[in-house]
């Protein structure tokens, strides 16, 4: 079942990220004091993105993602999030080839939501040329995708449906999916005017993405995919 919350569809509310749009902008100022925000209390330091690129960014054994500056441990992948994963980047790649669009999925890639932060959803879907906005030779984007993906897992649910959904929308990411085996539902986020409408997608309800009108997929579905047989 499909509960729509507040979708207002209007012409050309849809608007795809352009190469001209700029995100970021220092703030006029920062506190150094500044306490950790709720979903990121690992240390009292605070890092640019430049030192968490060098220093923690694909360069330990354990994942980090950056908010306001400070550092938020990540868990690491379990088989279920991997199986998700791999199952919704081929559907998406086979979505792609299907309206032959110069788009890529992205598995692993981060994105740089603001001035001292960084996130790293599951999924990322960005033009070709957006490549060359990513950070340092890195695989961190800094201009909006198209769409991000996340699969909500049971110690990050606040920061996928709460943190994360502010973040994109300031972003300007037109489409945000909430993947949720916690819940068993998927969540789809359309932006219109800076805010997101979400419609939640439950049991054998075919999901409906304004990027991908002809895919398919179902809460059912997407689950069986994540199941350990």
């Amino acid at each position: 079942m499909a509960i729509s919350r507040n979708i207002r569809l209007s012409p050309g509310f849809f608007r795809l990220p352009s190469e001209t749009d700029d995100i970021f902008e220092e703030p006029a100022t920062q506190s150094e004091t500044e306490l950790p925000a709720p979903d990121a209390p690992l240390l009292l330091k605070q890092y640019s993105c430049e030192d968490y690129i060098r220093e923690y960014y694909n360069g330990t054994d354990t994942r980090y993602e950056l908010k306001d500056g400070y550092l938020r441990v990540l868990s690491n992948t379990s088989f279920k999030e991997l199986l998700l994963t791999q199952f919704l980047k081929k559907e998406i790649d086979h979505a792609i080839d299907a309206l032959e669009k110069p788009w890529q999925c992205l598995f692993g890639a981060g994105l740089r939501t603001g001035w001292r932060q960084v996130r790293q959803p599951h999924i990322c879907v960005i033009r070709a040329d957006q490549q060359a906005d990513m950070i340092s030779k890195t695989n961190i984007c800094q201009t909006p995708p198209f769409l991000v993906v996340e699969i909500v897992t049971p110690e990050a649910v606040s920061t996928t449906y709460r943190h994360k959904r502010s973040e994109y929308a300031a972003l300007g990411v037109p489409e945000y999916w909430i993947v949720d085996p916690v819940h068993v539902q998927v969540v789809i986020l359309l932006l219109e005017e800076g805010l997101y409408s979400d419609t939640v997608y439950s049991k054998d309800t075919v999901i409906s993405s304004h990027l991908f009108p002809n895919l398919k997929l179902d809460p059912e579905m997407l689950m069986a995919a994540g199941a350990i047989s």
